[in-house]
Protein backbone atom coordinates (compact mmCIF):
# COMPACT_ATOMS: atom_id res chain seq x y z
CA UNK A 1 0.00 0.00 0.00
CA UNK A 2 1.35 3.43 -0.98
CA UNK A 3 1.33 6.02 1.79
CA UNK A 4 1.50 9.77 1.32
CA UNK A 5 3.46 11.46 4.10
CA UNK A 6 2.33 15.02 4.80
CA UNK A 7 3.17 16.86 7.99
CA UNK A 8 2.48 20.31 6.56
CA UNK A 9 -1.25 20.31 5.80
CA UNK A 10 -3.38 21.37 8.79
CA UNK A 11 -5.91 18.78 9.92
CA UNK A 12 -9.30 19.91 8.58
CA UNK A 13 -12.53 19.94 10.60
CA UNK A 14 -14.27 16.56 10.99
CA UNK A 15 -11.13 14.63 10.02
CA UNK A 16 -10.69 11.20 11.59
CA UNK A 17 -7.20 10.54 12.90
CA UNK A 18 -5.65 7.83 15.09
CA UNK A 19 -3.04 7.62 17.81
CA UNK A 20 -0.60 4.81 18.59
CA UNK A 21 -3.18 3.24 20.91
CA UNK A 22 -5.61 2.77 18.03
CA UNK A 23 -8.02 5.42 19.30
CA UNK A 24 -9.92 7.50 16.76
CA UNK A 25 -10.01 11.29 17.15
CA UNK A 26 -12.42 13.77 15.60
CA UNK A 27 -11.73 17.48 16.07
CA UNK A 28 -9.18 16.65 18.75
CA UNK A 29 -11.52 14.52 20.86
CA UNK A 30 -11.40 10.72 21.26
CA UNK A 31 -14.25 9.01 19.44
CA UNK A 32 -15.48 5.45 20.02
CA UNK A 33 -17.53 4.17 17.09
CA UNK A 34 -20.59 2.42 18.49
CA UNK A 35 -22.87 1.52 15.65
CA UNK A 36 -24.73 -1.00 13.56
CA UNK A 37 -24.90 -2.37 10.07
CA UNK A 38 -28.08 -0.46 9.37
CA UNK A 39 -30.73 0.91 7.05
CA UNK A 40 -31.06 4.46 5.73
CA UNK A 41 -34.72 5.50 6.05
CA UNK A 42 -35.68 8.23 8.51
CA UNK A 43 -37.35 5.81 10.90
CA UNK A 44 -34.38 3.43 10.83
CA UNK A 45 -31.83 6.17 11.44
CA UNK A 46 -33.97 7.68 14.19
CA UNK A 47 -34.28 4.29 15.89
CA UNK A 48 -30.53 3.77 15.60
CA UNK A 49 -29.77 7.13 17.20
CA UNK A 50 -32.40 6.65 19.92
CA UNK A 51 -30.73 3.37 20.91
CA UNK A 52 -27.56 5.27 21.77
CA UNK A 53 -25.49 4.47 18.70
CA UNK A 54 -23.32 7.11 17.04
CA UNK A 55 -22.72 5.60 13.60
CA UNK A 56 -23.99 3.13 11.02
CA UNK A 57 -22.63 1.20 8.09
CA UNK A 58 -25.02 1.22 5.13
CA UNK A 59 -24.52 -1.43 2.44
CA UNK A 60 -26.72 0.51 0.01
CA UNK A 61 -24.77 3.75 0.44
CA UNK A 62 -24.84 4.56 -3.28
CA UNK A 63 -28.63 4.09 -3.31
CA UNK A 64 -29.52 6.10 -0.21
CA UNK A 65 -32.31 8.65 -0.45
CA UNK A 66 -34.75 10.51 1.77
CA UNK A 67 -38.52 10.23 1.99
CA UNK A 68 -38.71 11.95 -1.39
CA UNK A 69 -36.33 10.49 -3.93
CA UNK A 70 -34.56 13.23 -5.87
CA UNK A 71 -33.56 12.97 -9.56
CA UNK A 72 -29.84 13.22 -8.81
CA UNK A 73 -28.00 10.45 -6.94
CA UNK A 74 -25.51 12.92 -5.45
CA UNK A 75 -28.35 14.97 -3.97
CA UNK A 76 -29.97 11.83 -2.55
CA UNK A 77 -26.77 10.79 -0.79
CA UNK A 78 -26.20 14.30 0.53
CA UNK A 79 -29.75 14.29 1.89
CA UNK A 80 -28.95 11.17 3.90
CA UNK A 81 -25.65 12.53 5.15
CA UNK A 82 -27.48 15.63 6.31
CA UNK A 83 -29.97 13.38 8.13
CA UNK A 84 -27.11 11.51 9.79
CA UNK A 85 -25.70 14.84 10.92
CA UNK A 86 -29.07 16.01 12.22
CA UNK A 87 -29.35 12.87 14.36
CA UNK A 88 -25.79 12.94 15.66
CA UNK A 89 -24.82 9.89 13.61
CA UNK A 90 -21.83 9.25 11.37
CA UNK A 91 -21.79 7.14 8.21
CA UNK A 92 -19.48 4.35 7.20
CA UNK A 93 -19.98 4.64 3.45
CA UNK A 94 -19.96 1.21 1.81
CA UNK A 95 -17.85 0.93 -1.32
CA UNK A 96 -17.08 -2.78 -0.94
CA UNK A 97 -19.45 -3.59 -3.83
CA UNK A 98 -17.04 -1.76 -6.13
CA UNK A 99 -14.72 -4.77 -5.93
CA UNK A 100 -14.72 -7.38 -8.72
CA UNK A 101 -17.48 -9.96 -8.44
CA UNK A 102 -20.23 -7.72 -7.04
CA UNK A 103 -23.28 -7.08 -9.22
CA UNK A 104 -24.47 -4.35 -6.80
CA UNK A 105 -21.62 -1.98 -7.61
CA UNK A 106 -22.07 1.16 -9.70
CA UNK A 107 -20.17 1.68 -12.96
CA UNK A 108 -20.75 5.43 -13.12
CA UNK A 109 -21.15 8.09 -10.49
CA UNK A 110 -21.37 11.83 -11.11
CA UNK A 111 -19.43 11.51 -14.33
CA UNK A 112 -16.78 9.12 -13.02
CA UNK A 113 -16.64 5.97 -15.16
CA UNK A 114 -15.63 2.63 -13.64
CA UNK A 115 -15.95 0.97 -10.25
CA UNK A 116 -12.89 2.45 -8.53
CA UNK A 117 -13.27 5.93 -10.09
CA UNK A 118 -16.89 5.97 -8.88
CA UNK A 119 -15.72 5.24 -5.34
CA UNK A 120 -13.07 7.92 -5.64
CA UNK A 121 -15.73 10.41 -6.72
CA UNK A 122 -17.63 9.66 -3.50
CA UNK A 123 -14.55 10.64 -1.51
CA UNK A 124 -14.10 13.81 -3.55
CA UNK A 125 -17.70 14.88 -3.09
CA UNK A 126 -18.40 13.87 0.50
CA UNK A 127 -14.99 13.75 2.18
CA UNK A 128 -15.67 17.13 3.78
CA UNK A 129 -19.15 16.27 5.07
CA UNK A 130 -19.23 16.30 8.90
CA UNK A 131 -21.31 13.10 9.04
CA UNK A 132 -18.74 10.96 7.23
CA UNK A 133 -16.80 8.54 9.45
CA UNK A 134 -15.03 6.43 6.86
CA UNK A 135 -15.27 3.96 4.00
CA UNK A 136 -16.19 0.29 4.25
CA UNK A 137 -13.91 -1.28 1.64
CA UNK A 138 -14.28 -5.04 2.08
CA UNK A 139 -16.79 -7.53 3.41
CA UNK A 140 -15.16 -10.88 4.20
CA UNK A 141 -13.65 -11.32 0.73
CA UNK A 142 -11.04 -13.88 -0.25
CA UNK A 143 -7.30 -13.32 0.01
CA UNK A 144 -7.02 -13.18 -3.79
CA UNK A 145 -9.01 -9.92 -3.80
CA UNK A 146 -6.72 -8.09 -1.39
CA UNK A 147 -4.76 -6.39 -4.22
CA UNK A 148 -8.08 -5.07 -5.56
CA UNK A 149 -9.04 -3.72 -2.13
CA UNK A 150 -5.65 -2.00 -1.97
CA UNK A 151 -6.38 -0.24 -5.29
CA UNK A 152 -9.73 0.89 -3.90
CA UNK A 153 -8.14 2.04 -0.65
CA UNK A 154 -5.40 3.97 -2.46
CA UNK A 155 -7.94 5.79 -4.63
CA UNK A 156 -10.00 6.77 -1.60
CA UNK A 157 -6.95 7.88 0.39
CA UNK A 158 -5.67 9.97 -2.51
CA UNK A 159 -9.00 11.79 -2.82
CA UNK A 160 -9.71 11.98 0.91
CA UNK A 161 -6.75 11.29 3.22
CA UNK A 162 -8.76 12.36 6.28
CA UNK A 163 -11.14 9.41 6.59
CA UNK A 164 -10.12 5.78 7.13
CA UNK A 165 -10.84 2.70 5.09
CA UNK A 166 -12.30 -0.07 7.24
CA UNK A 167 -11.69 -3.63 6.04
CA UNK A 168 -13.26 -6.83 7.38
CA UNK A 169 -12.35 -10.51 7.45
CA UNK A 170 -13.05 -13.62 9.51
CA UNK A 171 -10.34 -15.75 7.87
CA UNK A 172 -7.52 -15.88 10.38
CA UNK A 173 -5.15 -17.48 7.87
CA UNK A 174 -5.32 -14.25 5.86
CA UNK A 175 -3.98 -12.16 8.75
CA UNK A 176 -1.86 -10.12 9.08
CA UNK A 177 -1.63 -9.87 5.26
CA UNK A 178 -5.25 -8.73 4.92
CA UNK A 179 -4.37 -5.67 6.99
CA UNK A 180 -2.79 -3.90 4.01
CA UNK A 181 -6.30 -3.44 2.64
CA UNK A 182 -7.42 -0.94 5.28
CA UNK A 183 -6.52 1.72 7.80
CA UNK A 184 -8.70 -0.05 10.36
CA UNK A 185 -9.14 -3.82 10.68
CA UNK A 186 -12.42 -5.50 11.49
CA UNK A 187 -13.18 -9.08 12.47
CA UNK A 188 -16.63 -10.53 12.99
CA UNK A 189 -16.88 -13.40 15.47
CA UNK A 190 -20.46 -14.68 15.64
CA UNK A 191 -20.29 -17.50 18.23
CA UNK A 192 -23.97 -17.85 19.18
CA UNK A 193 -25.65 -20.34 16.84
CA UNK A 194 -29.37 -20.38 16.13
CA UNK A 195 -29.96 -23.83 17.62
CA UNK A 196 -27.57 -23.44 20.56
CA UNK A 197 -28.81 -24.35 24.00
CA UNK A 198 -27.77 -22.09 26.86
CA UNK A 199 -24.27 -23.60 26.95
CA UNK A 200 -22.64 -21.25 24.45
CA UNK A 201 -18.98 -20.25 24.49
CA UNK A 202 -17.03 -17.19 23.37
CA UNK A 203 -13.66 -18.67 22.42
CA UNK A 204 -14.03 -17.55 18.81
CA UNK A 205 -13.85 -13.94 19.94
CA UNK A 206 -10.43 -14.52 21.52
CA UNK A 207 -9.19 -16.18 18.33
CA UNK A 208 -10.36 -13.43 15.99
CA UNK A 209 -9.23 -10.57 18.21
CA UNK A 210 -5.78 -12.16 18.45
CA UNK A 211 -5.70 -12.32 14.67
CA UNK A 212 -6.76 -8.69 14.36
CA UNK A 213 -3.97 -7.60 16.70
CA UNK A 214 -1.33 -9.13 14.42
CA UNK A 215 -2.00 -6.36 11.89
CA UNK A 216 -1.01 -3.60 14.30
CA UNK A 217 -4.02 -1.61 13.07
CA UNK A 218 -6.82 0.01 15.06
CA UNK A 219 -9.59 -2.55 15.59
CA UNK A 220 -13.26 -1.84 14.97
CA UNK A 221 -14.87 -5.17 15.73
CA UNK A 222 -18.23 -6.47 14.49
CA UNK A 223 -19.90 -8.24 17.43
CA UNK A 224 -22.98 -10.40 17.03
CA UNK A 225 -26.46 -9.20 17.90
CA UNK A 226 -28.34 -11.15 15.20
CA UNK A 227 -29.98 -14.56 15.18
CA UNK A 228 -28.33 -16.93 12.68
CA UNK A 229 -31.82 -18.27 12.06
CA UNK A 230 -32.61 -15.34 9.74
CA UNK A 231 -30.28 -17.02 7.22
CA UNK A 232 -30.71 -20.75 7.75
CA UNK A 233 -34.13 -21.23 9.40
CA UNK A 234 -36.37 -19.00 7.31
CA UNK A 235 -39.62 -20.92 7.68
CA UNK A 236 -41.67 -19.26 10.46
CA UNK A 237 -42.31 -22.54 12.26
CA UNK A 238 -38.55 -23.20 12.29
CA UNK A 239 -37.45 -19.66 13.06
CA UNK A 240 -39.46 -19.42 16.28
CA UNK A 241 -37.42 -22.35 17.64
CA UNK A 242 -34.12 -20.52 17.11
CA UNK A 243 -32.41 -17.85 19.14
CA UNK A 244 -30.00 -14.98 18.92
CA UNK A 245 -27.72 -13.87 21.75
CA UNK A 246 -29.45 -13.54 25.10
CA UNK A 247 -29.00 -10.35 27.11
CA UNK A 248 -25.96 -11.55 29.03
CA UNK A 249 -24.24 -12.88 25.92
CA UNK A 250 -25.03 -9.72 23.99
CA UNK A 251 -23.29 -7.57 26.60
CA UNK A 252 -20.45 -9.99 27.39
CA UNK A 253 -19.30 -10.23 23.77
CA UNK A 254 -18.42 -6.57 23.09
CA UNK A 255 -16.97 -6.20 26.59
CA UNK A 256 -14.67 -9.13 25.84
CA UNK A 257 -13.73 -7.48 22.53
CA UNK A 258 -12.86 -4.28 24.39
CA UNK A 259 -10.74 -6.25 26.85
CA UNK A 260 -8.92 -7.73 23.84
CA UNK A 261 -8.15 -4.34 22.31
CA UNK A 262 -11.12 -3.21 20.21
CA UNK A 263 -11.64 0.55 20.07
CA UNK A 264 -14.78 0.56 17.91
CA UNK A 265 -17.91 -1.64 17.85
CA UNK A 266 -20.16 -1.89 14.78
CA UNK A 267 -22.78 -4.55 15.49
CA UNK A 268 -24.21 -6.96 12.96
CA UNK A 269 -26.92 -6.20 12.44
CA UNK A 270 -29.86 -3.83 12.69
CA UNK A 271 -30.93 -5.28 9.34
CA UNK A 272 -31.47 -8.70 10.92
CA UNK A 273 -33.98 -7.26 13.39
CA UNK A 274 -35.99 -4.88 11.23
CA UNK A 275 -35.77 -6.55 7.81
CA UNK A 276 -34.80 -10.24 7.88
CA UNK A 277 -36.56 -11.36 11.07
CA UNK A 278 -39.49 -9.05 10.40
CA UNK A 279 -40.04 -10.74 7.04
CA UNK A 280 -40.13 -14.18 8.68
CA UNK A 281 -42.23 -13.57 11.79
CA UNK A 282 -43.88 -10.15 12.05
CA UNK A 283 -42.97 -8.32 15.24
CA UNK A 284 -40.27 -10.68 16.49
CA UNK A 285 -37.36 -8.41 15.55
CA UNK A 286 -38.68 -5.25 17.21
CA UNK A 287 -39.60 -7.30 20.29
CA UNK A 288 -35.95 -8.31 20.67
CA UNK A 289 -34.52 -4.82 20.04
CA UNK A 290 -34.66 -3.63 23.69
CA UNK A 291 -31.82 -6.07 24.44
CA UNK A 292 -29.69 -4.19 21.94
CA UNK A 293 -30.63 -0.84 23.48
CA UNK A 294 -29.58 -2.06 26.92
CA UNK A 295 -26.29 -3.37 25.55
CA UNK A 296 -25.55 -0.05 23.85
CA UNK A 297 -26.13 1.76 27.14
CA UNK A 298 -23.64 -0.49 28.91
CA UNK A 299 -21.02 -0.01 26.20
CA UNK A 300 -21.51 3.74 26.22
CA UNK A 301 -20.93 3.71 29.99
CA UNK A 302 -17.52 2.11 29.35
CA UNK A 303 -16.43 4.58 26.67
CA UNK A 304 -14.14 6.66 28.89
CA UNK A 305 -12.39 3.49 30.05
CA UNK A 306 -12.02 1.93 26.60
CA UNK A 307 -10.60 5.21 25.26
CA UNK A 308 -8.39 5.91 28.26
CA UNK A 309 -4.70 6.44 27.52
CA UNK A 310 -3.71 5.23 30.98
CA UNK A 311 -1.48 2.13 30.91
CA UNK A 312 -3.09 -1.20 31.68
CA UNK A 313 -2.75 -2.28 35.32
CA UNK A 314 -1.64 -5.90 35.72
CA UNK A 315 -4.00 -8.04 37.79
CA UNK A 316 -4.04 -11.68 38.88
CA UNK A 317 -6.88 -14.03 37.96
CA UNK A 318 -7.28 -17.70 38.75
CA UNK A 319 -10.28 -19.45 37.24
CA UNK A 320 -11.79 -22.88 37.65
CA UNK A 321 -12.03 -24.41 35.12
CA UNK A 322 -8.72 -22.85 34.12
CA UNK A 323 -8.94 -20.09 31.54
CA UNK A 324 -12.74 -19.93 31.43
CA UNK A 325 -12.96 -16.36 32.75
CA UNK A 326 -11.13 -13.23 31.63
CA UNK A 327 -10.70 -9.96 33.52
CA UNK A 328 -9.19 -6.55 32.82
CA UNK A 329 -8.84 -3.45 34.97
CA UNK A 330 -9.45 -0.20 33.09
CA UNK A 331 -8.82 3.19 34.68
CA UNK A 332 -8.90 6.86 33.76
CA UNK A 333 -6.62 9.78 34.55
CA UNK A 334 -9.19 11.22 36.98
CA UNK A 335 -9.10 8.19 39.26
CA UNK A 336 -12.02 6.10 38.02
CA UNK A 337 -11.68 2.33 37.77
CA UNK A 338 -13.67 -0.33 35.95
CA UNK A 339 -12.93 -4.02 36.39
CA UNK A 340 -14.55 -6.01 33.60
CA UNK A 341 -14.98 -9.77 33.93
CA UNK A 342 -16.36 -12.17 31.33
CA UNK A 343 -17.25 -15.85 31.72
CA UNK A 344 -16.44 -17.59 28.44
CA UNK A 345 -18.84 -20.52 28.88
CA UNK A 346 -19.97 -23.13 28.12
CA UNK A 347 -20.35 -24.14 31.77
CA UNK A 348 -20.03 -22.72 35.27
CA UNK A 349 -16.87 -20.89 36.29
CA UNK A 350 -15.49 -19.42 39.49
CA UNK A 351 -12.63 -16.94 39.39
CA UNK A 352 -10.56 -15.21 42.05
CA UNK A 353 -9.20 -11.80 41.04
CA UNK A 354 -6.47 -9.96 42.94
CA UNK A 355 -6.08 -6.22 42.33
CA UNK A 356 -3.14 -4.01 43.33
CA UNK A 357 -3.33 -2.61 46.86
CA UNK A 358 -3.74 1.01 45.70
CA UNK A 359 -6.96 0.31 43.78
CA UNK A 360 -10.03 1.54 45.71
CA UNK A 361 -12.92 -0.72 46.64
CA UNK A 362 -15.02 -1.61 43.60
CA UNK A 363 -18.73 -2.42 43.49
CA UNK A 364 -20.33 -5.08 41.29
CA UNK A 365 -23.05 -4.02 38.86
CA UNK A 366 -24.47 -7.48 38.12
CA UNK A 367 -24.04 -9.16 41.50
CA UNK A 368 -21.79 -11.84 40.04
CA UNK A 369 -18.74 -10.66 41.99
CA UNK A 370 -18.13 -10.49 45.73
CA UNK A 371 -15.41 -8.53 47.53
CA UNK A 372 -13.47 -10.86 49.85
CA UNK A 373 -11.20 -8.21 51.38
CA UNK A 374 -7.56 -7.27 50.71
CA UNK A 375 -8.56 -6.29 47.15
CA UNK A 376 -9.52 -9.86 46.30
CA UNK A 377 -12.78 -10.55 44.47
CA UNK A 378 -14.67 -13.73 43.62
CA UNK A 379 -16.61 -13.91 40.36
CA UNK A 380 -19.04 -16.74 39.65
CA UNK A 381 -21.23 -17.49 36.65
CA UNK A 382 -23.13 -20.60 35.55
CA UNK A 383 -22.86 -19.80 31.81
CA UNK A 384 -21.62 -16.98 29.57
CA UNK A 385 -21.97 -13.85 31.69
CA UNK A 386 -20.17 -10.68 32.70
CA UNK A 387 -19.65 -8.14 35.44
CA UNK A 388 -18.45 -4.56 35.70
CA UNK A 389 -17.10 -3.29 39.00
CA UNK A 390 -16.51 0.43 39.54
CA UNK A 391 -15.47 2.77 42.31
Amino acid sequence: FNLKVDDQTPIPPNAVTFDKLGRAFIDGKPFMPLGVFGLFTDIDLERTAAAGFNCAQIYASFSMHGNTKLPNRVDNIRNRLDKFQELGLKLLFSVNQQLPGYFEGVDEFDGAQGKVPAARRVAELFGSHPALLGYYVSDEVYRSLVPEIVKLREALADADPWHPSWTLTYRMNDLPYYGISGDVIGVDPYPINAMDDEHSKLDGILTEMAGARTTGLPIWVVPQIFNWGVYNHRKPEEFVKTRGPNQKEMIAMPILCAMEGAKGFIFYSYIAFFFHAENIVKGIGPAEWPKVVKMAKVMRSLEDFILSAEPEIPIEIQAQPEGRARARLFHTADGRYALTVVALGPDAVEATIKLPDNVPLLTSETGNTTALGNNIYRFTAPLVDYDILRN
